[in-house]
């Protein structure tokens, strides 16, 4: 586990709450973010850094949490998504809650409720998350926590969601699902049916038009990740990214990308998500780069998002 620097400069939960009042208030006067949602993901920053604190914890952070840590115009996101290296949901569950019970010197404690299982088609659970501030309730989560996932990318590194310019502050690194790998997820769950209804992943879209307008990616890696994901969920192959229900889209799309730095409209964001994924899926772009400032594929190496 890290060692602080410096000294931690509060005597109690109550000054240190009161700090962070205050720099949140500075943040969100200038951040696309609300208060009460740079609050929340404070309180992920805590969580995570409990796990991310040891190097060999073996978690991996995914979802739209991930996407906050990459790019500072993602969605906000309600809850955390994490990969467990561990035999089963359960197993990865007690290492969670050990991890989550570390005193790292800043007031903060976990209280993790009782899990429920996934029905996403993954092995999972999902638990409630009180984070407290000394005795006090700070603010509530949800955390679903999954095992035995392939992914074919290398993980790649981010910094915690709200910089803490507080001497004592443990803020580790954290390692983030491959973004090639987010992408065949979320390209998948657009088109997959679940007993013959059709997807409602709405923010899968906004996520997917994110990365284009702001992530280089190789082609031979998506592609890659595009075939795993397909075998993992046994789906028949996809040449065009699509939308399943136009009507339902469309009102859904926009009811989620209202918040979001992508178009408001389902026609304009199908339109930039197909120009990444469309020339992967059907094998006209088999090598290059995605080019996020043209919009279009290209040659040469790939900067990491």
């Amino acid at each position: 586990m890290p060692e602080p620097q410096e000294a931690f400069p509060y005597r109690s939960a109550q000054a240190f709450g009161a700090a962070i009042t205050d720099r949140l208030k500075t943040m969100a006067a200038a951040s696309p973010y609300t208060m009460s949602q740079l609050r929340k993901q404070l309180a992920y920053d805590r969580l995570l850094a409990r796990l991310f604190s040891d190097p060999e914890g073996g978690w991996i952070l995914k979802g739209g949490v991930a996407m906050l840590a990459r790019l500072s115009v993602a969605r906000h996101s309600a809850d955390v998504d994490l990969v467990a290296r561990a035999d089963s949901p359960q197993a990865g569950l007690e290492v969670l809650r050990e991890h989550a019970a570390a005193d790292l010197g800043d007031f903060f404690t976990f209280v993790i409720g009782r899990p429920r299982r996934l029905v996403q088609g993954v092995e999972g659970v999902r638990v409630a998350v009180e984070a407290r501030l000394g005795p006090r309730m700070f603010e509530r989560f949800g955390v679903d926590l999954v095992t035995g996932v392939f992914i074919t990318g290398i993980p790649e590194t981010a910094a915690p969601l709200v910089p803490m310019a507080v001497p004592g502050v443990v803020q580790p690194d954290y390692l983030l699902y491959p973004l090639v790998d987010t992408v065949a997820d979320k390209v998948a769950a657009m088109s997959e049916r679940k007993q013959d209804r059709p997807s409602t992943r709405f923010r899968d879209l906004v996520d997917i038009v994110l990365v284009a307008r702001n992530c280089p990616l190789q082609a031979r890696d998506l592609r890659a990740a595009f075939a795993s994901e397909r075998l993992r969920r046994a789906l028949p192959e996809v040449v065009a990214l699509d939308v399943p229900d136009e009507k339902l889209w469309r009102a859904g799309y926009a009811s989620v990308a209202r918040d979001a730095d992508v178009p408001k409209d389902l026609d304009e964001a199908l339109g930039i998500a197909k120009a990444l994924v469309d020339p992967v899926l059907d094998g006209r772009v088999r090598a290059g780069r995605w080019e996020p400032a043209a919009m279009t594929w290209g040659d040469g190496p790939v900067r990491l998002c």
